[in-house]
C-alpha cells in the first residue's frame, strides 16, 4: 500500500435517527417580550415588597435602555418556540 493513497469510502447504508434533522427549538424573541421579562424581573427583586408608582416606571425605562443596549451590541435573544 502507497502511503501517498488517500480512499475515501461513502457509507450510503448509514441511517440517522430522525430526531436528528429535526430544527432547534428555540426562536428569535421580539425585543418587546425581552423589555417585559426586564421589567418583570426588576420589579419582583424586591422580595414580593410592595412597590412604588415611581419604582414600577422606572423599572420599565431601565428595561427598555438595557434592551436597547444589548440589541445594539450584537445579542440575540432565543426564547423557547411554542
Amino acid at each position: 500500500m502507497l502511503w501517498g493513497t488517500v480512499v475515501l469510502v461513502l457509507f450510503p447504508g448509514v441511517l440517522y435517527r430522525l430526531g436528528m434533522f429535526d430544527p432547534p427549538p428555540f426562536e428569535p424573541a421580539a425585543p418587546e417580550e425581552i423589555e417585559t421579562a426586564l421589567t418583570e424581573a426588576i420589579r419582583s427583586s424586591a422580595g414580593g415588597q410592595m412597590t412604588r408608582s415611581a419604582e414600577v416606571f422606572l423599572a420599565g425605562i431601565c428595561a427598555k435602555h438595557l434592551t436597547d443596549s444589548l440589541l445594539l451590541a450584537g445579542f440575540v435573544f432565543m426564547r423557547r418556540a411554542d
